[in-house]
């Protein structure tokens, strides 16, 4: 009888194990995901939600840095959509916000917030190498374009 008792406990143990602890491969994917996302990389934000169609996804914001000495930022907007059928992610579209991209040497200071339903609002706060601030508002919309405007 004991015995018994000895083989249900470790045959328990051993499934409360399993139920415990992932697979291996999907307990390494954020990691890996994490390493593979380049070095130019300064930040990401994501949020807000957009429809197209038969498409849904959500907006997603990429800063990316250059420079070494006279380091500079570059804002780009994506659209992701949302696979039900593969439940990932694909990139839609990739767009650069060149009114901020211009190469002055810009360093950016970016928050989003929800806009209206459709729509992505982002603030950004440009500091050049020399000194002059600008601030600009910019509302991005579920058809793959943005407007930009300056604001005080």
């Amino acid at each position: 009888m004991r015995h018994a008792h000895q083989v249900v406990a470790c045959f328990l143990a051993v499934v409360l194990l399993c139920l415990s602890a992932p697979p291996s491969a999907a307990r390494n994917e954020p990691f890996e995901a994490a390493e593979k996302v380049p070095s130019s990389i300064h930040s990401v934000m994501s949020g807000g939600f957009w429809t197209a169609g038969q498409d849904e996804g959500f907006f997603r914001v990429a800063v990316v840095a250059g420079g070494v000495e006279h380091v500079s930022h570059r804002l780009y907007i994506q659209w992701l959509r949302n696979d039900a059928k593969t439940q990932s992610y694909e990139l839609v579209r990739t767009v650069n916000v060149k009114e901020l991209n211009l190469g002055q040497g810009y360093v950016l200071d970016v928050k989003t917030s929800f806009g209206e339903f459709n729509s992505f609002k982002i603030d950004v706060t440009a500091n050049s190498r020399g000194g002059k601030t600008e601030r600009f508002a910019v509302t991005v919309k579920g058809d793959g374009k943005y407007v930009i405007g300056g604001r005080e």
